[in-house]
């Protein structure tokens, strides 16, 4: 790493490092019990598979060269008979 390299990655950890404490303080304010934080955690899996199988998407798009950008009125991107020439 350079030094500049090295300082953001710094940043990063220690921020990395608060927002898991500021996680864990939220979990105990707010499930007080067991269950609470059970079911906390078993919808924080949900959430997570969820988002993995989005990036997933994204990269599977990716990889069919699709297009980065689609904008609802272009032509290209509409169905039959939805737009009208122009």
């Amino acid at each position: 790493f350079t030094d500049d390299e090295l300082a953001v990655f710094i940043v990063h950890i220690e921020g990395d490092t608060e927002h898991a404490n500021e996680g864990k303080n939220l979990i105990r304010r707010y499930a007080k019990t067991p269950e609470q934080r059970q079911r906390f955690y078993s919808q924080c899996r949900r959430v997570r598979d969820r988002m993995w199988e989005c990036c997933d998407a994204w990269w599977k798009a990716a990889d069919m060269d699709l297009p980065q950008t689609i904008h609802p009125h272009d032509p290209q991107f509409a169905a039959p008979g939805q737009m009208k020439a122009a």
